[in-house]
């Protein structure tokens, strides 16, 4: 994929079906998981766990809507507390600027210059997620396996 700064128009959530399930991803004593729910009326939702050791690190919650004829991906940060980093009123906002069948990329509604995000399924049973910056360079990148069960 490149990276494109423009909304991808006339898509639909339904067809990120590649994220739905159980991820679990592991590297050194840190443990993350990703859990996507099914799409129902146009939205897919997600809950993500970070854990650094033998404490919470970060929890997400994510939700993928259709808005304007693109998809926009709603995000919060959470500490382990439950405080919310983003303002209540104010998630952060990615779009949907190019998606296939097994990935899909995101840039910041607020800095589409910023770099971008991916969502990449395209290895059975693996989900790797990216952060580029804005030079391509991967910033961060997270891996994780499928698991049937919870």
């Amino acid at each position: 994929m490149t990276y494109s700064r423009d909304a991808l128009k006339g898509r639909s959530v339904s067809e990120l079906e590649m994220l739905t399930g159980y991820w679990r991803g592991v590297h050194g004593d840190d443990i993350f998981e990703e859990y996507w729910l099914p799409e129902a009326r146009r939205n897919k939702a997600c809950v993500f766990r970070w854990l650094k050791g033998q404490s919470i690190y970060i929890y997400e919650i994510v939700a993928l809507v259709e808005r304007n004829n693109e998809i926009h991906m709603l995000l919060r940060h959470f500490d382990r507390d439950f405080v919310a980093s983003e303002d209540k009123d104010n998630p952060l906002d990615f779009v949907v600027t190019e998606m296939s069948s097994t990935q899909v990329a995101l840039v910041d509604t607020h800095d589409p210059d910023g770099g971008y995000l991916q969502y990449d399924a395209s290895e059975e049973g693996r989900l790797r997620f990216r952060a580029y910056g804005a030079d391509g360079s991967v910033l961060f990148e997270l891996q994780f396996e499928k698991i049937d069960k919870c």
